[in-house]
């Protein structure tokens, strides 16, 4: 944290939130209740004092990102960071990183003793470095811990809360603000945030938290050799996208949802086999554009070829050549009878 007292103060949060940050005593204090989310808008207001207070002594805290195409490729709009008493949402749209509350962040979100707990961190990691120049460090990575134990990649926060029995987060999902987000590409440029987004970017800090401490309990003292398998996988997760290229490809709109696969079930088999990474990138309204992040050209190659159609991968994570997608279900039909003696 040093470093962190020169760099934390000029940043405005509304005068109802700095009150909520003053310390009362403990005879007083009111039971624990979800965190009331506070936005840090500009770096105008000297809060020293109040910032200092969140984070004096936090030796963990909740971190995620929103933005439009989350990555170097794209802009963040939203940074969650949060203890288990108060959680800020700093906006950081077209903010300078040079500016104090960058540097604010810098300091914290650098600092190897403070563990960040975080839900698949590599785009957020991406776009922390390509876009404020900030090295994220420290962190706990609840997917890949999530691997680690069940053996399934690509799930999402809320099927990993579940696996544990924790509530789910962004429980307004089903809301308008949700269903425009999918269909509106700009909507985490919206300004000013209504509140549903602000609940969104928000999410319940708490259940992070618990989550964390679910998967730590959950090895023990008996399972340290996966113990520390979770912990380098959250080390790769941490500079996997960030040092790896990046590229966008066009979808063929014939060949879009067999690329996809139900539930994305295809697009994960391709990631798998291609040592990718692919996420939507733009609007969704007149072509189909997915950001490719890659170390091996070859792997690029194949991930353009089942893009255009012309290359299909199976299940096992076998590509092959295609008229139309035929010849892929034919051959996948007749691999699927001789593996299984049929």
């Amino acid at each position: 944290m040093e470093g962190l007292n020169h760099t934390i103060g000029n940043l405005k949060i509304t005068g109802r939130d700095v009150e909520n940050l003053e310390e009362k005593p403990a005879a007083q204090a009111p039971p624990r209740r979800k965190q009331e989310p506070m936005i840090v808008t500009s770096d105008k207001t000297d809060t020293n004092v109040a910032l200092c207070t969140i984070f004096s002594g936090a030796n963990v805290v909740a971190l995620d990102l929103e933005g439009v195409d989350l990555g170097r490729l794209g802009r963040t709009s939203i940074v969650q960071i949060a203890t288990e008493e108060h959680c800020l949402l700093l906006d950081v749209l077209d903010a300078d990183k040079d500016a104090p509350l960058m540097k604010w962040l810098r300091d914290i979100l650098e600092d190897s003793s403070i563990t960040k707990v975080i839900h698949d961190c590599r785009l957020a990691s991406d776009a922390l470095l390509h876009e404020f120049g900030i090295r994220l460090n420290g962190v706990h990575d609840t997917a890949a811990w999530h691997v680690t134990m069940t053996g399934r990649a690509e799930v999402n926060i809320n099927e990993t809360l579940t696996h544990n029995g924790i509530g789910v987060l962004y429980h307004h999902r089903n809301g308008s603000d949700y269903r425009n987000s999918r269909t509106n590409h700009a909507f985490w440029a919206t300004r000013p945030l209504t509140p549903e987004m602000v609940t969104w970017a928000a999410g319940d800090a708490s259940s992070t938290f618990k989550l964390y401490a679910a998967q730590r309990t959950a090895y023990g003292t008996i399972h340290i050799a996966k113990k520390k398998l979770a912990e380098k996988l959250s080390a790769k997760y941490l500079k996997w996208a960030r040092e790896a290229k990046v590229t966008v490809i066009s979808v063929n709109s014939s060949v879009v949802g067999r690329f996809i696969g139900r539930g994305g079930s295809n697009l994960r088999d391709i990631q798998k086999t291609t040592a990718t990474l692919i996420k939507p990138h733009g609007s969704r309204l007149f072509e189909r554009k997915f950001a490719v992040y890659y170390y091996d050209e070859e792997g690029l190659t194949r991930v353009r070829g089942a893009a255009s159609g012309e290359l299909v991968c199976d299940r096992y994570g076998r590509f092959d050549r295609t008229n139309g997608g035929r010849v892929a279900k034919v051959e996948g039909r007749r691999r699927g009878r001789n593996k299984h003696g049929k």
